[in-house]
């Protein structure tokens, strides 16, 4: 018996092929999404730990959440808008000896170590990594670690049992927005207290202590604040999880408005804010929405006040 061979025509191949191509346009972006999901639920898992760690922590320090920052040892007053070294000492000179050594392992960055066991649940999955301008990296005492997850300053010295709504109330957001910060952890907002040898606290009738000028500052987010599907995770005091949907609104002519959003403003690529600049991206915070006592200092961020009932449109 004989065999006959037959070769695929040219058009029978073009089909394949086509096919093939039509196949891999359906499949290509679900794997995207797959692949984005489990970026996102790996994050979540992360800052879940970090919420985990500060309750575990205040349960050992008189029931008082984390500091939020430490205080200068030679001026006695507390750095506030400070990127804080993790681990404390990795930098070279001044930052790994005493007092500097000690004055850093108190911040949060470092004091939940002892209970979360891994820097690595402050990174979100899936970011780039971002480095400061200092010559430091080149010359490290020991390895650095970095964070995307951001504390709640406000929360400094705080009992757990004083938040007006535990499940609703921000104790860690990915607040260095779309990248992770490769050797510092920040508080944002924080507690601005200048006046030396002075506790410092969230104070919802007043200064944060004798001398002080204002309640909290905001100093931005490193990226855009849409990180996933635009918006990001945050952890509630009660160590619960939520993705929150950012940026409702545009641009300086209509503000945000939502109190499950700390931020009025956004960019909007290649149209002029209201403090006139006009910015690359969408979606970076630009200002926010600030809850002050008789309409004056001092100003604290209305979404991360620890006796917000979120009720303040």
């Amino acid at each position: 018996m004989r065999l006959s061979k037959r070769a695929f025509t040219l058009i029978e191949l073009l089909v394949v092929i086509a096919i093939i191509a039509i196949l891999a346009a359906i499949l290509f972006p679900v794997f995207a999404q797959a692949k984005e999901a489990a970026k996102k639920t790996q994050t979540l898992n992360n800052f879940k730990q970090d919420a985990t760690a500060a309750i575990m922590y205040a349960g050992d320090n008189d029931d008082l959440f984390p500091q939020f920052a430490n205080i200068d040892s030679a001026t006695g007053a507390w750095r506030w808008n400070f990127n804080t070294s993790i681990p404390a000492g990795w930098r070279p000179n001044a930052f790994s000896a005493e007092p500097r050594l000690s004055e850093d392992a108190v911040h949060w960055g470092n004091s939940l170590q002892p209970y979360a066991k891994s820097y690595e649940v402050y990174e979100a999955a899936g970011m780039p990594r971002v480095r400061l301008a200092i010559t430091d990296y080149a010359t490290p005492v020991r390895p650095w670690k970095s964070a995307s997850v951001t504390y709640n300053g406000l929360l400094h010295a705080q009992s757990t049992s004083a938040i007006a709504l535990p499940s609703r109330l921000t104790m860690f957001y990915q607040g260095r927005g779309k990248a992770i910060i490769e050797g510092f952890a920040l508080s944002n907002p924080a507690l601005n207290c200048p006046t030396a040898n002075q506790p410092c606290a969230f104070n919802p009738g007043g200064p944060t202590q004798p001398g002080g000028a204002s309640g909290s500052a905001w100093f931005g987010l490193n990226d855009t604040a849409w990180i996933y599907g635009q918006g990001m995770h945050f952890i509630a005091t009660d160590t619960s999880a939520k993705f929150l949907k950012l940026g409702g609104s545009l641009g300086p002519t209509t503000l945000n408005r939502s109190v499950n959003d700390p931020w009025a403003e956004y960019t909007r690529a290649g149209v002029a804010a209201s403090n006139g600049t006009t910015y690359p991206k969408s979606g970076l915070p630009i200002s926010q929405w600030v809850c002050t006592i008789g309409g004056g200092a001092p100003y604290y961020s209305c979404f991360f006040r620890p006796d917000s009932e979120f009720n303040y449109f």
